[in-house]
């Protein structure tokens, strides 16, 4: 019956404790391999197949938003949408 036990204590035990300068060298070197995962993972994302992608809905949004403006406040002006 003890063999069948063994187990659950090897679930139990605790793990070697790593002193205090190596887990802060262990967890800066994670933090590190964490940061550069995510920034080659953007870099990915953003520049494969950039020619096949569409730029944004227009060339220049800040024109639109203050064509838009002058729209509403300036009168007598007739913004292009759209061209």
């Amino acid at each position: 019956m003890i063999w069948r036990l063994n187990w659950i204590r090897d679930l139990t035990t605790q793990p070697p404790q790593l002193e205090g300068s190596q887990l802060g060298k262990r967890n800066a070197w994670l933090l590190l391999g964490a940061l550069a995962a995510i920034v080659m993972a953007a870099i990915l994302l953003r520049f494969v197949d950039l020619a096949a992608n569409p730029g944004g809905l227009f060339g220049d949004e800040a024109s639109e938003g203050l064509d838009a403006a002058r729209l509403r406040h300036q009168p007598g002006f007739h913004a292009d949408f759209g061209v």
